[in-house]
């Protein structure tokens, strides 16, 4: 194939698959099915199916196009060699997709949560495997070697159309958790499943016979890559790279500061990210060990011991859009309508959707019935785990290289199968977590009728200090810590806000603060955190009493006396900016804090008088 016919099938394909995926989302979308199906759909559409029409077109009219002249390639072809040289981007997108969701892998919600989400990754993927290894093997007839990794791909669940729906609609909390870290042990489960496939079927394989040495190898390489790109990343992402990003919004040098390793979510972080991802995956590759892998321990690192903005930074629509729509019409476009025409084929698709669709969904409902007391997961948390083109998914048709053409043609047939639960299955989750939403809201909405909750504001420019603040304040604390101190505001929050729950925006102001002192000396601190949790900001202001203070790791060496603890919401990266601005700018009025305690504490006095 000439390279000049090569270059013009990519250009032609990304401008096709490009435009008709973009079109296909905004459908699906208007309609309620998901913009992510609706992507997948688009890309089917300029798939092998239509270029075989196209091709057919050209031969049975030839003589009446003479532009087009004699192809020395068939659509089909130059479709299918394009596609090939487009293929990296997968493992690339579905690394980041994999580094985001470990924001959810923090030690304090693993402690929280972990035991939950390990009883239900074990539990929808090992009924999943058998379900699905023994329809392939009993009713499908095929080797036992090609029915369990076919099982092993059934296990797999895609992370990346449930991420963006719940990016889409801010979904926190405890399912989100729970979803998130029952997502990376099913990554690591199926690298488990697949490592002990290839020994029982060793002999089946052209892999060399593992030993000891080779496993500690293999762990060595692959931890040393994760922990590489972790420091990588935690060097790149210093103040003074993204510290021009604020200077710009507030003279404050003190706010520019804080806001420097901060929650806000920048164009800097986002690049550095995607750049040392790229790298991940690609060295991953060429030391043949999994990127998955890799990539979750960096991510592991980055939640653990840096900070939760670097998630944030992969979140923003806006700036990831593009990255969604790409991979959803890349997988989409490997379809081809050519399997159906084959009644093995239709058999081999029908067990293997009907069996990994009672896996995923009765193995997930088993384990929220053991898990969740209050039966509220049971509903929603099943569906998320539908959607399949994960990981092993992913791996499979980039490697393209296989050890039988019995299991080269198994993967072949499941290809549209792994679609369909790619396109349904996102339109499920956007039902799913649209409903589990409008619970949530209607439960805020019933807070603020009986006055539980503050009502809701939505422009920035309304910001003021009485507004953030409103009656939040408690003076003369006796705690030790700053820990025990943030413990304690959380707790008005909880009471007198839309937090729904402590644990999680507990965990928020705590890593945000690992990250750097939210100390700015003069014994004040302004710790702060985003999240979904909120629609407009809250302040919750606490003082120490006269003559005790706490240590902060203040510039100044001081120790604290004025906490002003500051939540605000994650869609609005500005607001928080322009709340943080308020506080501070109050903060340096002369004789301010002094003003502020003695009428909360007069307001203290009155009402114990009362």
């Amino acid at each position: 194939m000439l390279s000049a016919d090569m270059t013009m099938a990519q250009i032609l394909l990304i401008g096709a698959l490009i435009m008709t995926a973009f079109v296909s989302g905004k459908i699906f979308r208007k309609i309620g099915l998901g913009e992510t199906a609706g992507q997948v759909v688009g890309g089917i559409l300029i798939g092998p199916s239509f270029l075989k029409f196209i091709d057919y077109l050209l031969n049975r009219f030839e003589d009446g196009l003479p532009f087009f002249g004699k192809a020395d390639a068939s659509m089909v072809q130059l479709h299918e060699n394009a596609l090939s040289s487009l293929l990296f981007y997968l493992p690339v997108y579905m690394g980041v997709v994999l580094f985001t969701i470990t924001e959810e892998c923090h030690a304090d919600r693993i402690k929280e949560l972990g035991k939950q989400s390990l009883i239900t990754s074990i539990t929808h993927t090992l009924i999943t495997f058998f379900l699905v290894f023994g329809g392939l093997y009993y009713f499908a007839d095929l080797p036992a070697f090609v029915a369990a990794i076919l099982a092993a791909v059934a296990s797999s669940s895609s992370p990346a159309s449930v991420l963006i729906s719940m990016t889409h609609r801010q979904v926190e909390g405890r399912m989100k958790t729970i979803w998130a870290q029952s997502t990376t042990i099913d990554t690591i489960t199926e690298l488990i499943l697949f490592v002990i496939i290839l020994i029982v079927f060793s002999a089946q394989t052209q892999f060399a016979e593992p030993d000891f040495k080779g496993f500690v190898r293999f762990a060595g390489v692959t931890l040393a890559i994760g922990v590489g790109t972790f420091f990588l990343i935690k060097s790149a992402v210093q103040n003074r790279l993204i510290c021009d990003e604020f200077s710009e919004k507030t003279s404050n040098k003190k706010l520019v500061d804080l806001l420097s390793s901060d929650s806000i979510p920048t164009v800097t972080v986002l690049f550095i990210v995607w750049a040392a991802v790229c790298m991940n995956v690609g060295t991953a590759m060429v030391f043949k060990v999994p990127f998955t892998i890799a990539i979750i321990v960096t991510g592991l690192l980055v939640s653990n011991y840096h900070s939760q903005y670097i998630f944030d930074s992969l979140k923003v629509p806006d700036l990831m859009r593009f990255s969604h729509l790409f991979f959803f019409a890349l997988i989409g476009s490997r379809f081809d309508f050519a399997i159906f025409s084959d009644f093995s084929n239709l058999k081999l698709i029908g067990i293997y959707i009907v069996l990994r669709t009672i896996g995923k969904l009765f193995g997930t409902w088993l384990a929220c019935l053991i898990i969740d007391r209050e039966k509220r997961l049971q509903k929603f948390l099943p569906y998320l785990f539908l959607p399949n083109m994960g990981a092993t998914g992913i791996s499979l048709l980039v490697m393209g290289t296989y050890v039988s053409k019995s299991l080269t043609d198994s993967i072949a047939a499941i290809i549209p199968a792994m679609l369909l639960f790619e396109v349904a299955g996102a339109s499920l989750v956007n039902q799913v977590l649209k409903k589990w939403k409008k619970i949530i809201s209607d439960e805020r909405t019933e807070k603020i009728e009986k006055g539980e909750a503050p009502v809701p504001v939505e422009s920035v420019e309304l910001i003021s200090f009485e507004k953030i603040l409103q009656d939040r304040i408690i003076v003369d604390i006796d705690v030790r810590s700053k820990e025990d101190a943030m413990k304690m505001m959380c707790a008005e929050l909880l009471k007198h806000g839309n937090i729904s729950e402590l644990q999680n925006i507990l965990s928020l102001v705590l890593e945000r603060e690992k990250l750097c002192s939210t100390g700015m000396g003069d014994e004040v601190a302004l710790p702060h955190c985003r999240t979904s949790d909120v629609d407009y900001p809250m302040v919750v202001c606490a003082f120490v009493k006269e003559g005790d203070s706490i240590e902060w790791d203040s510039p100044d060496g001081q120790g604290v006396r004025f906490i002003f603890l500051l939540v605000s919401p994650t869609n609005d990266p500005n607001m928080h900016i322009e709340a943080m601005k308020t506080i501070t700018t109050r903060i340096l009025q002369p004789g301010f804090l002094k003003d502020l305690y003695e009428s909360a504490k007069s307001d203290e006095s009155d009402e114990t008088t009362s």
